[in-house]
């Protein structure tokens, strides 16, 4: 018997995971955050995505966090291209 809720519950995002083991395998350079796990705020992974400058962000969306998730998508591509973005 499922002792918590599943919104209580930390879900890693195993499909990141191994999306970056593949992408790893084919020498890139790779940065996976779980900033759930990790205890994150947006700023936090904003400012790290500022200094690290990657070409690409993917970010794990869910359906009840659909705005907020298109919200930090938009920050995370101002943050890299230093303007507004069409997402």
């Amino acid at each position: 018997m499922q002792s918590v809720s599943s919104w209580a519950a930390i879900w890693p995002p195993i499909t990141l995971g191994i999306l970056a083991s593949i992408a790893a395998r084919e020498k890139a350079d790779i940065r996976l955050v779980d900033c759930n796990v990790e205890d994150v705020d947006v700023d936090g992974l904003l400012k790290d995505i500022g200094n690290y400058q990657p070409e690409d962000v993917v970010i794990n969306t869910a359906f009840p966090t659909i705005e907020t998730d298109m919200q930090l998508a938009r920050r995370a591509a101002f943050h890299i291209l230093k303007e507004e973005a069409d997402i």
